[in-house]
């Protein structure tokens, strides 16, 4: 039996099915669930159906008709449909079998919640795994903005970490080419805030950049310097010479 908070969708809705819902995923929820990343994923769902008004087929506040209404139980089950459809659209290849066995958007969203909301040793650990990866390929603002996206999920499983911290995980990880300004930042005496972190490191990459463009220029001037004198030894040399009678 629904609660008394639970709402019929005869008293919110019409049934003109043109009113239907269709999310697209891509553009207005482009963030896949991972293992690692509920709460990111969760926010911009929660947006998404507060948005659209579609918070009550997920939390049972907005319950489905019976049956024998015929156009409100056909209107709530396809815009029910649709929203299953485009939640699990949004999880990541690796979790969409987990959810196989749900058959409303309110089993699968419970099924995603009693997952991965609750704090585990093992995802922690995960997280703080990903605290250490280094930059590698990745640039400064998609490195910056993973461990920041880790430290997100530590803290809202109550393992927060504190800024210095973060600002520690950061420069440990730092490709070697950018190890001057990782200098300077541990020689500060006040702390960064990631948001300064994030603007010193974009400019001394775009230093770096300029710096490795004029570089190449400069050698592909002196390659074509080069190159022009042998072919115009070269030329001289062919003409000079007597030729065989």
């Amino acid at each position: 039996m629904a609660d008394s908070s639970s709402t019929s969708i005869t008293d919110t809705q019409n049934f003109d099915f043109a009113n239907l819902v269709f999310l697209n995923v891509a553009t207005q929820a482009p963030i896949r669930l991972t293992s690692d990343n509920f709460f990111t994923w969760k926010a911009q769902w929660d947006a998404l159906l507060y948005g659209y008004a579609l918070t009550g087929y997920v939390d049972g506040s907005l319950v489905c008709p019976p049956s024998s209404s015929n156009l409100a139980y056909m209107y709530w089950t396809r815009q029910d449909q649709l929203l299953f459809g485009s939640l699990l659209a949004s999880l990541s290849r690796e979790l969409a079998p987990m959810v196989a066995t749900a058959k409303t958007s309110r089993d699968l969203w419970n099924k995603l919640s009693v997952t991965y909301a609750k704090p585990s040793r093992a995802r922690i650990i995960r997280l703080r795994e990903r605290l250490v990866k280094p930059q590698g390929s990745r640039n400064i603002t998609n490195y910056m903005f993973d461990i920041k996206g880790a430290a997100d999920e530590l803290a809202l499983l109550n393992a927060p970490l504190k800024d210095e911290e973060i600002t520690i995980y950061v420069i440990n990880g730092l490709n070697s080419d950018l190890k001057e300004i990782s200098a300077a930042i541990r020689s500060r005496d006040t702390e960064i805030s990631f948001e300064d972190l994030h603007e010193r490191l974009l400019e001394y990459e775009a230093y770096l950049h300029k710096t490795d463009s004029q570089i190449h220029d400069d050698s592909l001037a002196v390659a074509h310097v080069a190159n022009r004198n042998i072919n115009s030894s070269n030329f001289g040399r062919t003409f000079s010479k007597k030729p065989v009678l």
